[in-house]
C-alpha cells in the first residue's frame, strides 16, 4: 500500500482533476460514453423511474380520497351559497314593513329606486374616490375635508360639495 504525504496527495488530486476535466470535455469521449451499455442502461432505468412516478401520481389523483375531497369542496361551496341566499332573504323580509312583502311596486316606488345612488356608502366608490384624490393632490388634505367625508357617504352628496368648491365635473 502506498502512503503519500499531504503535499503529494494534493498534487495527485490536482493532476487527476486536470485529467478528468480534459477527458470529460472531449466531445468524442462523451459520444463513446453515451453509446456504451452502462450509460444507456442507466438512462433507461432513469426514464422508467420517472414514468412510473408520473403514473403513480396520476393514479393517486384519481383515487377515492381525491374524489371525496372534490365532493366535499362542491358540497361546501353549495352550502355557503345557500347560506348567503338565506341570509339575504331574511334581511329583505326584516327590512320590509308588515304586509309589504306581498304588495306590487307602484310607478312612484320604481322611480324612487332609480334615483338611489349607484355607489353604496363605503370606501370603494370610484366616483367619489377619484374626486377626493384629485382635490387632495391639488389643494392638500386639510382643504378637502368635505370631499373626504362625502366619500364616506352616498354619491348624491358629492355633487353639492363639488359645486361649492368650484369643481365643474
Amino acid at each position: 500500500m502506498l502512503v503519500f504525504s499531504d503535499e503529494q496527495e494534493a498534487e495527485l488530486a490536482m493532476v487527476l482533476r486536470y485529467l478528468l476535466s480534459r477527458i470529460l470535455n472531449n466531445p468524442q469521449v462523451i459520444e463513446k460514453l453515451s453509446e456504451s451499455y452502462p450509460i444507456r442502461r442507466a438512462a433507461q432505468i432513469t426514464a422508467y423511474a420517472l414514468q412510473r412516478g408520473k403514473v403513480a401520481a396520476s393514479e393517486a389523483l384519481d383515487s377515492e380520497a381525491s374524489k371525496r375531497l372534490q365532493q366535499f369542496r362542491q358540497d361546501f361551496t353549495q352550502e355557503i351559497k345557500e347560506g348567503f341566499k338565506k341570509i339575504e332573504e331574511e334581511n329583505k323580509t326584516k327590512n320590509m314593513p308588515e304586509g309589504a312583502a306581498n304588495t306590487v311596486q307602484t310607478d312612484a316606488e320604481k322611480s324612487t329606486e332609480e334615483k338611489k345612488p349607484k355607489c353604496k356608502a363605503c370606501c370603494a366608490c370610484p366616483e367619489t374616490k377619484r374626486e377626493r384624490d384629485a382635490c387632495i393632490i391639488e389643494n392638500g388634505e386639510e382643504n378637502c375635508t368635505e370631499l373626504i367625508e362625502a366619500h364616506k357617504k352616498p354619491e348624491t352628496k358629492i355633487l353639492e360639495i363639488n359645486v361649492s368648491l368650484g369643481y365643474d365635473w
